[in-house]
């Protein structure tokens, strides 16, 4: 029983670290995203 809770407190862990991952590279995206769109429209206007 002990090593199961084990087992799964670990694979928590480890999925939230996934995730936390997941979002900190999807939050670069967008911003690298942002920076292209905003180069573009201001390279665009003038």
């Amino acid at each position: 029983m002990r090593s199961r809770a084990k087992q799964i407190a670990e694979g928590e862990w480890a999925a939230k670290a996934v995730k936390d991952s997941i979002d900190a590279a999807m939050a670069a995206t967008v911003a690298a995203i942002s920076a292209a769109t905003a180069a573009s429209v201001s390279a665009g206007s003038s």
